[in-house]
């Protein structure tokens, strides 16, 4: 016999889905106004590398160029979801180090990056966290990651390999603010990592963040120390420092090279696969394979004007 529903019990007509979603709208308009200041600026959450052997590593140049002048594409609402959970590991890291830190905490804003190319382009940055002493000198830059996937947290945890972007945007900061960082990755989640994961050589290593059948990945935090040797990025590894392709003079070249794009009417060459010490990534995978705009890159690589006009017209046939 099917339960009798009470029918005179009032119940809510709240869409909580669409009232998140109207939140996120008046937060992405903020946002999106706060972003017509920054025009013809460069970013360093947008940071790159042009190595030794003339490639480009990390963040691609192309879609920094759009950034500073006002193109980029909006996030789907997954996407925002993700983003979001990743400012709130920020303040959760804030909230909680404000209890054991003796000195000053200053986040973003509060500590910005700013230099200039020598086109007197302005390069910027926020910094997630710079932990001060008491007259907020500071001692420390930390960049916050948060772990969302289980492939991601098979790479931090397992065989603890850094994402090469995260490695150059932690590095542009560390060589603006002249102070040791550590990239810090997060997981607040289990993720269940497949047999097959566990037949290689790291999991005694990363024991720790496994549970007893090390089948799975235990919610985690791994940090990794950073610093720069004659003007090479280092971190530290399982067991010894591992020499990066990142130079801090590269990071500098990586907004040099995009700051003339436009003047030069030169896309450049696009940015290679490889990991931070510059092995080269699976199958040979690059942004180019998971970015909507590889298709024009693909049809006006040497025109750059068309390789413009495209994305806009791109952008605007998605947004309307």
């Amino acid at each position: 016999m099917e339960p009798e529903l009470t029918t005179d019990i009032p119940r809510s007509t709240i869409n909580m889905i669409d009232l998140y979603k109207e939140g996120q709208a008046a937060i992405d308009a903020k946002r999106d106004a706060e972003e017509v200041n920054k025009l013809n600026t460069l970013r360093g959450g947008h940071t790159g590398c042009v190595t030794t052997a003339n490639e480009v590593v990390g963040k691609c140049h192309r879609t920094a160029h759009l950034r500073s002048i006002g193109i980029q594409t909006s996030a789907d609402h997954s996407s925002k979801l993700m983003f979001e959970a990743g400012f709130g590991n920020e303040d959760i890291w804030v909230d909680i180090l404000s209890k054991s830190w003796k000195g000053a905490i200053l986040c973003e804003e509060e500590i910005p990056t700013h230099w200039l190319t020598s086109d007197n382009v302005p390069v910027t940055g926020r910094p997630d966290i710079v932990l001060c002493d008491d007259k907020s000198v500071p001692q420390l830059g930390i960049e916050l990651k948060l772990v969302s996937s289980p492939w991601t947290a098979y790479n931090r945890a397992v065989k603890e390999i850094p994402d090469i972007e995260h490695i150059c945007q932690a590095a542009h900061y560390m060589w603006q603010l002249n102070v040791p960082y550590k990239l810090c990755y997060t997981s607040r989640s289990n993720y269940s990592l497949g047999f097959g994961a566990m037949k290689n050589k790291w999991v005694a290593q990363a024991s720790q963040y496994l549970n007893e059948d090390q089948f799975k990945a235990l919610p985690f935090i791994i940090e990794i120390d950073m610093w720069i040797d004659n003007d090479v990025v280092w971190y530290q590894g399982w067991d010894k420092p591992i020499k990066t392709i990142i130079t801090a003079s590269g990071i500098k070249e990586f907004y040099e090279r995009t700051a003339q794009i436009e003047q030069r009417k030169s896309l450049g060459p696009r940015p290679v696969g490889r990991y931070a010490d510059g092995t080269p990534k699976e199958k040979g995978k690059t942004q180019c394979d998971y970015c909507e705009f590889a298709a024009i890159c693909d049809d006006y690589e040497s025109d750059y004007d068309r390789w413009l006009d495209e994305i806009k017209r791109k952008i605007l046939t998605k947004e309307t």
